[in-house]
């Protein structure tokens, strides 16, 4: 490997440590209500799963969870008797259940994700407006070597809506 190349791959690892560091601090902002929560992982799973999707049948759950389909019946039974996830017929075909969240579950998970968002909006506030603008460059530059993030209603942040 060329020294060049070697810097560049020496820097990648040092900004992945440095964004796990970040990531764990995030995350432990919002410790208290994790601890809070009286959910199985798999069920937590769920419940963002279709919060971020809005509803799914049992089959697609059972998919992109990589589970059976008893599995995630008995997973969506207990977010229902939970008052987390309601069941609902498919539009077109009454055969179809889907499963969604509630108003409950929708607000527990905004809930989590807002601990969140509120100790990183600390942080970012306490940067100067070199550091800021530099790690903003860092980020846009990211974003557009990603794949693309399908839009969701959930992520919009209200511009160009009417």
């Amino acid at each position: 490997m060329e020294p060049m190349e070697q810097e560049h791959d020496n820097r990648v690892s040092e900004v992945l440590a440095l964004f796990f560091r970040c990531l764990y601090g995030i995350q432990r902002t919002a410790k208290r209500d994790w601890q809070e929560l009286d959910l199985t992982s798999a069920q937590l799973k769920l419940l963002v799963m279709l919060s971020f999707e809005h509803a799914l049948t049992i089959n697609q759950l059972a998919q992109t969870l990589g589970v059976s389909q008893p599995t995630v019946s008995h997973l969506v039974e207990r977010l229902v008797q939970a008052e987390l996830v309601e069941r609902m017929e498919h539009a077109t075909d009454r055969r179809v259940i889907l499963a969604r969240p509630t108003t409950r579950g929708e607000a527990l998970v905004q809930r989590l994700r807002q601990g969140r968002l509120d100790g990183l909006r600390d942080w970012l506030a306490q940067l100067g407006e070199p550091d800021l603008a530099a790690l903003h460059q860092g980020l846009e530059a990211l974003i557009k070597v990603m794949p693309p993030v399908p839009s969701t209603p959930s992520s919009h942040s209200g511009e160009g809506e009417e």
